[in-house]
């Protein structure tokens, strides 16, 4: 490194009065991403455990360059050092009010976050995170200062076997947060073996909108009540089964109507955000739900588009777009400025109309997902 950073087991020694030997070593094999063999067995065959100890490291040649990969669990004291290197870097690439920031959040993420953390000579190479809730395992998109893949990839490799070693009731595990504001490099995921796609974050500024609600004859608009939860678990489920967004959001729409259900009880908890009731629709046909609009409040002038989905049989009709005018309408009226929503690029039908309704877009983002 040229940056003359602190050499983080010195300071951690320091700032924890603990001794810089105290982690356990593993050693691993370098990996070859043009083997078929899984990851996890070529990491297992060589890997040696010592129990007892509070942090596991994990030493790795490459290039014949030694990289020491240290995991620190949540709330560890050695996060310090880390912090540390993480800010001074920053400040002098970035400046001091963005590496504040982002030294903020790592600061929050390290009490609830898995850290896998990459050294070369104390001095800081890599991070990534790991977050488990329940069976879903979110690692962040690896950051390294010099975008350097093949340590990326190291990350991402450790983080994945230490999920299946100590998280074992995991069943999904995927990347779509990042450690810096707008970084979206997925090149340590995909050598990895990651499967990435991307998302566009699209914007509607509602002083533009004047659109009027059209419906086929025989549908209405009613709004949401909590006595439509099974029916819309049911028909969320069957809108996106074998989807692209299934995939990405497994732990979202489930493989069940039953999992679908606990992802709709997420947002309408607020989870993400309070729910709009005069924007959070549905639609009626014959007194069965052919359509769902779930919109929740970002702040006092935006909203987000969070779930829409229209039931497969009842697709084509021109649905979508009278749930999305009708919610549009009503954030105009509720005074909201603008509204936002995310989209699979890949979703060229969704896409379409969310163009033609005068939505743009803003930005994007990689989602990945592990494989199995």
């Amino acid at each position: 490194m040229k940056y003359g950073l602190i050499c983080l087991q010195t300071l951690a020694a320091i700032t924890t009065k603990r001794p810089a030997s105290e982690c356990k070593v593993i050693s691993t094999p370098t990996l070859n991403t043009q083997t078929s063999v899984s990851v996890i067995d070529r990491m297992n065959t060589r890997n040696k455990r010592h129990e007892g100890e509070d942090n596991t490291v994990m030493t790795m040649e490459e290039n014949s360059q030694d990289h020491t990969i240290i995991h620190l669990p949540p709330g560890d004291a050695d996060w310090a050092g880390v912090i540390t290197q993480f800010v001074l870097y920053l400040s002098m690439t970035e400046g001091r009010a963005f590496a504040a920031g982002s030294a903020e959040r790592l600061l929050r993420a390290s009490k609830n976050c898995e850290g896998i953390i990459a050294l070369a000579d104390g001095k800081l190479q890599g991070i990534t995170l790991v977050e488990v809730v329940k069976e879903t395992a979110e690692i962040s998109l690896p950051w390294t200062p010099d975008g350097e893949t093949a340590v990326a990839q190291e990350l991402v490799l450790a983080a994945v076997q230490i999920i299946h070693t100590d998280f074992p009731q995991v069943c999904y595990i995927r990347s779509e947060r990042a450690l810096l504001p707008g970084a979206t490099d997925t090149s340590g995921l995909l050598a990895a073996g990651f499967q990435c796609h991307w998302r566009l974050r699209m914007q509607l500024e509602l002083s533009y909108w004047q659109d009027t609600p059209q419906l086929p004859t025989g549908y209405i608009i009613a709004p949401w009540k909590m006595r439509y939860l099974d029916e819309a678990a049911q028909m969320v489920f069957l809108a996106n089964a074998g989807t692209l967004d299934a995939e990405l959001y497994a732990p979202f729409f489930g493989n069940s109507t039953w999992q679908c259900r606990h992802g709709l009880l997420a947002i309408l908890a607020g989870n993400y955000g309070p729910l709009i009731p005069q924007a959070t629709v549905i639609i009626l046909h014959d007194q069965r739900m052919a359509g769902i609009n779930l919109v929740i409040k970002n702040d006092s002038e935006q909203a987000c588009i969070l779930e829409i989905s229209v039931h497969p049989s009842e697709q084509g009709k021109g649905l979508g777009r009278a749930l999305m005018a009708h919610s549009l309408t009503a954030l105009q009226h509720k005074h909201y400025a603008r509204v936002e929503l995310a989209v699979t690029r890949a979703n060229t039908r969704a896409l379409s109309l969310y163009e033609s309704l005068g939505f743009q877009t803003i930005g994007e983002f990689p989602v990945c997902v592990w494989p199995g």
